[in-house]
């Protein structure tokens, strides 16, 4: 397809042993995703694959040329290095069973151009990016890829928008990807370095919170934005997210009352476009009656009040996170990103230029920043 690979410099090798074992006796009231192991013989990590059924995984980055080679060139014992990372003789430890052993390269991959030459051709998730599992990433980066993706091929099959529509998918997307990419990055080093910390045990645990953008993460997976300002990163806090209705970001979560049901504003673009306005706007919904399809996909109406019949804000979450003020609409793709906010002075006019605005480019930079 023509589509041509890169790679950034590996980070390191490492060892995964994944094996079967009743780990309760270590591990009872101190569960957790993940256990740091530093001896002299090991160390990793301890990954929680299933606890119930017994499964883990010891990782083991060679943090030296000597352990290369002993990981890597020699006979290596891996029941040893399981014990030695639990703190336990092999008789010790319940129903210990190997699965499988295996050795790999950490690092980032990419394309040069995410669609092909022909143009018929488009790549998502692990096709078009990978990371280093630091941060675990990928499938959310990918997913959200498809999510952008869907929309957009839709509106283009169906004609209700031209094929320059598919060229913002890369544009969106690919700012996000190389922020996830380097944002794993830097996690994996960090994660090297305090691997090859010689720091006694309290310092250990005082270094620790320094890692908090590794395992929490939540500003970085919803906070996002395809329209950054001018010399901004497209994540601006990778551990804290602020909702807001501003373009280019996830239309944020706010409960309603719909007859009966408690519904979200994200579930109002599921299947379309979702114009979303207050008591004044309700010329709005004249205009989705008018114009029931948006790009080729189908358009609604939302007025959303305190004691509207129809769509009812619970609490002051919705007024606080979409800020709408008069005839003010935010209008929602169907991936959950806002495209733009109308004022409504002239919905028609409006509408159209928010099209033109993805189809034509907008203000999405090309590349992204880097994490700080």
């Amino acid at each position: 397809m023509g589509l041509r690979r890169t790679a950034a410099t590996p980070l390191g090798r490492l060892l995964d042993i994944h094996f079967g074992a009743d780990l309760s006796p270590w591990t009872a009231g101190r569960e957790s995703a993940l256990y740091w192991v530093l001896n002299d013989t090991v160390r990793g990590v301890l990954v929680t694959v299933d606890p119930v059924r017994g499964e883990w995984l010891l990782e083991i980055p060679a943090l030296t040329p000597e352990e290369e080679r002993t990981y890597f060139e020699g006979e290596v014992d891996h029941h040893r290095l399981i014990e030695a990372a639990i703190g336990a003789p092999r008789e010790a430890i319940e129903g210990l069973r190997i699965h499988s052993v295996r050795n790999w390269v950490m690092g980032s991959t990419g394309l040069e151009s995410w669609r092909s030459a022909d143009g018929r051709v488009l790549a998502a998730g692990d096709a078009a990016h990978t990371f280093p599992p630091t941060g675990g990433f990928g499938m959310n980066t990918g997913i959200q890829d498809a999510h952008n993706l869907a929309w957009k091929l839709a509106a283009v099959l169906r004609g209700g928008a031209p094929e320059a529509l598919l060229d913002s998918y890369e544009r969106e997307r690919r700012p996000v990807a190389e922020f996830n990419a380097r944002h794993s990055e830097v996690n994996a080093l960090q994660k090297r370095a305090l691997l090859q910390s010689d720091a006694d045990p309290q310092e250990f645990a005082r270094t620790i919170e320094d890692h908090r953008p590794h395992f929490d993460f939540e500003g970085q997976t919803l906070g996002f934005t395809y329209e950054p300002g001018p010399g901004e990163s497209v994540v601006q806090d990778v551990v804290t997210y602020r909702p807001t209705a501003e373009a280019g970001h996830r239309a944020p979560h706010a409960w309603l009352d719909r007859a009966g049901d408690r519904i979200s504003t994200t579930d109002l673009s599921r299947t379309g476009f979702a114009l979303l306005t207050g008591a004044e706007g309700a010329d709005w919904e004249q205009v989705a009656k008018e114009n029931p399809t948006f790009m080729g996909l189908p358009l609604t109406a939302a007025v959303i009040t305190t004691d509207g019949p129809e769509l009812r804000a619970v609490g002051g979450a919705f007024a606080d996170a979409y800020a709408l003020k008069g005839t003010e609409a935010v209008l929602v793709r169907p991936d959950g990103h806002v495209l733009a906010r109308l004022p409504g002075t002239a919905p028609r006019r409006e509408l159209g230029q928010a099209a033109d605005r993805i189809v034509n480019g907008g203000p999405v930079p090309a590349r992204a920043q880097e994490p700080s």
